[in-house]
């Protein structure tokens, strides 16, 4: 979608990046998404403010900058903080004069010199924001006279700030990790080396699941698929009950998948879940490969013995020319070191392949979060990751 087939969003696909032009000392609105995981009420976002502060450190040199944000707590989606919870965070970031305003205040950023920054209150609390509104973008973009979109992870929000402000500005530019984004997906998406394996999992993009599958099963020989996917996939090919799923399944979902597993049937493309590896053997299910020879019940093998999936799928990605990895990897954060994940990202971090791109919004935690720290470097950090991970 990002990269031109979303109506007024398709300026994305073709727009300049910040480092390509000269602003000077004009005013700049910066649209980030600040989004990330509470930890004891605290915001565990430290590094997704370093990752996404690159672009503005690179403009609030010359120019006056103006903050907008989409700020959610990613443990409990349906809160909406305060921007207020990360200027504590925001102000050593940026250095200089950084000022709070609970609205759009117009005469604060232009009473803004180069070197200063106003953060306005996350639009997400804002009436106007929510739903579509022309006058509340007009209003937005009264605070300056450049737009740079850093909010990659806000793309898909029908919302006043990604519909309508950038139509409203006369110049309209990417910040670098949203450029980085782009480019990762244009990587795959347009002429990838073949064979392309593509991995989906995570939660985060069900709105989207239908065109999500669809495109992945048309560009790549194989589409591995796990997390919540993993388990649609299973009820879909009847490996698991639906009734023995760990979460409740929604029809439209269950269609999806259905939907994908008949495209990629009559385009030859393979489509691999987490069940895909599991034999049955006097009436009880196992693991295929002997060293992990483990009964599974209900469903288990999801978030108890996932191990023997993360083998196979990093095995899968790193034979393939092109591979890309779509997932928040969100299981990093419950259980840092010791869950398939880590397993899976440790085996991709031991070979020296640098074949492999990573979407996905938690992976600037797992830089901090787990002992990969000192075999994945990232290269592409931004408020939604799109991490080229060169793996050492």
């Amino acid at each position: 979608k990002a990269l031109g087939e979303w109506g007024d969003k398709g300026w994305v696909g073709s727009a300049q990046c910040v480092d390509e032009v000269q602003i000077g000392k004009r005013r700049v609105v910066v649209h980030l998404n600040l989004s990330c995981d509470f930890i004891d009420n605290t915001p565990d976002a430290e590094w997704v403010v370093q990752l996404a502060m690159r672009t503005v450190q690179a403009v609030v040199v010359h120019s006056p900058v103006v903050l907008i944000t989409h700020f959610v707590n990613l443990t409990n989606p349906s809160e909406i903080p305060s921007m207020k919870k990360l200027m504590h965070l925001l102000r050593p970031a940026l250095g200089g004069q950084v000022v709070f305003s609970s609205a759009i205040d117009q005469k604060a950023a232009e009473a803004l010199q180069p070197g200063e920054c106003l953060v306005i209150e996350n639009l997400l609390l804002q009436s106007g924001e929510a739903i579509p509104n022309a006058e509340f973008a007009r209003t937005i973009s009264s605070l300056a006279d450049v737009y740079i979109f850093e909010a990659f992870a806000s793309l898909h929000l029908q919302c006043s700030s990604v519909v309508y402000l950038p139509t409203m500005m006369d110049e309209c530019y990417l910040g670098l990790s949203t450029r980085d984004s782009v480019s990762a997906i244009r990587r795959v998406s347009e002429n990838p080396a073949l064979p392309c394996v593509i991995m989906i999992g995570g939660v985060d993009s069900l709105d989207a699941i239908h065109e999500i599958l669809q495109e992945a099963v048309t560009v790549a020989d194989e589409v591995l698929l796990c997390g919540r996917y993993g388990v649609l996939h299973d009820i879909a090919t009847e490996n698991i009950k639906r009734e023995d799923a760990p979460f409740d399944v929604s029809d439209e979902e269950l269609e999806a998948v259905l939907a994908a597993l008949q495209l990629a049937k009559h385009l030859c493309r393979a489509v691999c879940g987490p069940a895909d590896h599991v034999v049955v053997k006097s009436g009880k299910r196992h693991f295929k490969f002997p060293e992990t020879n483990l009964p599974i019940k209900n469903g288990a093998v999801y978030y108890g013995n996932g191990v023997v999936t993360a083998d196979l799928f990093a095995s899968k990605l790193l034979n393939a020319e092109t591979g890309l990895v779509v997932s928040s990897l969100g299981g990093l954060l419950h259980n840092c070191d010791a869950c398939p994940t880590a397993h899976f990202l440790r085996l991709l971090a031991d070979s020296s392949r640098k074949n492999i791109t990573f979407i996905g919004d938690d992976l600037c935690h797992l830089v901090h979060r787990t002992s990969l720290a000192h075999k994945i470097r990232t290269t592409v950090p931004g408020t939604i990751p799109a991490l080229q991970i060169f793996l050492s």
